[in-house]
Formats: structure tokens, sequence, C-alpha cells
């Protein structure tokens, strides 16, 4: 029986600003982190990289490794340059997409990691959204061969035993704005359509995790963005689409959450809606203590009954099942 700690540090991933993981390995053995999410800004080569990795051995060690513009190993450290997700889906044949993911995901088992959080399965629109077709992270618009390259990315993930995340729910491609920068409002321009990978995806590959983006949708929650949503998380997701697999916030740290809701706000309001994981990047912002913070957050908030112990509970059953696989 885990201790209630325990049970908040595993919902707790957290990143680290350089190559110093001192204080995060302290927090690691207090027992107050449960995944670490590594940046470009850790690594100097494959063996210093393959150290970082060991360090944290025993816990979810996630990157975002998409390919072209967002890929955190990179060729100038001693890794391999991927193409994009546009480029794959635009030049590639689905057999040459599973070799490519075959080989990028060999190569992130080899540096010790065992969660990509990725593919991206947003739909490019019309109009170039900056955060996604702006930077060649989408399929396509086809939710068809979005699904058939992303189904290809997670079958090459899961023959290396890596864990991946379906991103962003409930759909980025919308969006004319950035969520790392500040309100990223998507209710006119997002259409039904980009929850299809989401249908389709999750019942092929139930043990992959979906990442909930800070998009706002009124037309689905007039109140919060996705990643603190329960009508989005709980009503959409998980009730309506059937997903009960871990849910990852994206990073907590962006703007379209930090500059709207306080730290404590945010916190509370992510575990109610039904997220499972809470990332913290510490890049946008770097904010060392906060695991302790959310620890302390979700104990005052289990006492106030803001949230109630069966939800913690719920989340910690998930994450457990996620990381036997």
């Amino acid at each position: 029986m885990l201790s209630l700690d325990a049970k908040i540090a595993l919902m707790v991933m957290v990143g680290f600003p350089d190559k110093e993981n001192h204080h995060l390995l302290h927090q690691v053995h207090s027992g107050s982190v449960g995944g670490v999410c590594f940046f470009q800004n850790n690594f100097t080569n494959p063996l210093q990289t393959k150290e970082q990795t060991e360090a944290f051995s025993g816990l979810l060690r996630a990157i975002d490794q998409e390919g072209g513009k967002v890929q955190r190993l990179q060729k100038k450290n001693g890794f391999t340059d991927y193409p994009s997700a546009q480029a794959i889906a635009s030049q590639k044949s689905l057999a040459e997409a599973k070799e490519i993911y075959s080989t990028l995901a060999t190569e992130l088992k080899s540096a010790g990691f065992n969660f990509n959080l990725a593919p991206v399965v947003d739909l490019s629109r019309d109009f170039i959204s900056p955060a996604i077709s702006g930077k060649e992270r989408s399929f396509g618009s086809d939710p068809t061969a979005v699904i058939a390259y992303g189904r290809e990315f997670i079958k090459a993930h899961n023959q290396q035993g890596i864990r991946t995340a379906l991103k962003h729910f409930p759909g980025h491609g919308s969006a004319r704005t950035d969520t790392h920068l500040g309100f990223t409002d998507i209710s006119s321009d997002w259409q039904e359509d980009e929850l299809l990978p989401y249908y389709t995806l999750t019942k092929e590959f139930p043990n992959t995790a979906v990442m909930a983006a800070h998009v706002f949708n009124r037309n689905l929650d007039p109140n919060n963005p996705a990643s603190l949503s329960a009508p989005i998380i709980t009503g959409l997701l998980r009730e309506k689409i059937g997903f009960d697999g871990v849910v990852i916030t994206d990073d907590l740290q962006m703007g379209a959450v930090r500059n709207n809701y306080s730290e404590t706000d945010i916190i509370i309001k992510a575990i109610q809606a039904g997220a499972d994981i809470l990332l913290f990047g510490n890049q946008l912002a770097y904010s060392p203590a906060i695991p302790e913070q959310v620890n302390e957050t979700v104990k005052t908030a289990l006492k106030a009954g803001d949230i109630s112990a069966s939800r913690i509970d719920e989340s910690v059953r998930r994450i457990e099942a996620f990381m036997a696989f």
C-alpha cells in the first residue's frame, strides 16, 4: 500500500533547466517526484545522456522526440535528426515511416528513455497554426492519414517498450495562437473531426497516454482550458470516447495557464478535471520547489474536500498500469 506522499509523487513529472540534476535527484530520493521530463539543454553527448537517464532509473523518463523542429536529441549532440511529421506524411510511405520511427524508438531506448511525448495527432487546417502546422508537426489535414502515420509511430515505440502520448487533446491544429505564450481560444475554428484520432488510436492502443492541451473551447467548456477542464477530460475523453488510460497535462508553466491561474489553482483544477500526471517542464519558468508545492496543495485540498481520495487513487491505478507496460 502506497503512502499518500508516494501517491502524490507518482502524479508529478518535472524537468530541470540545465545539465545539473542534483536538486531533482534529491527530490526523487525523498519521494516527491514520479517522473522526469528531459529537454535538449540537459544533454551534451550520448554517453552523458545515458548517465542522465540512468540516474533516474525506475521513474518515467520522458522526452519530446517528434522529429523536425521538436526533437530534444539532435545531430549536434551525437544523435540522429529525424524528419518532421509533415515531411514524413507528404514524402514517405507508411512502410518508410515505420522504418524511420523504428530507428527513432531504438535510439531512444538506447539512450535510456521509456516515454516519448508523441505522436502529434493534431490536424492541419487551411490557416497556419503557429505551434502545429507552422512547425510542421502535423501529419496533415486528413484524419485517416493522421491515424495511419500515428499508428506506425506508436507501434514502433511499443516494439521497443517505450510508452507514447497522443497530443494535444482535444485538438491543437485549429489554434491560431500558441499556448506557450498565452490564452489560446479555438472556439470558432475547432471541428469535431479533430477527435477522430483519439477515438481510433486509444481503442487500438489503450496503453498509450493522452496529453491534454491548454486550448480553450467555450463550446466544450465555457470556463477552463482543456487541461483544467472536467467536461473535456472526464466528460469527453473518458466518458464519451471511453479512454481509461493516463492523461498527462501539457506543460503547466505555459503562458496559457500560468498567466491566468495561480499555481495552486492549476494543480487543483488539473486533478479535479481528471488529469493523472501534472507536467512542469521547468524551462519556461524554473520553480524548483514544484514537487513539494504539489504535495502540500493536494494534501490541503484533500482536507478541504476539494479533491477526493478516490480521485487520487484513480490516477495511481492508471499510472501504475502505465508503468507496468
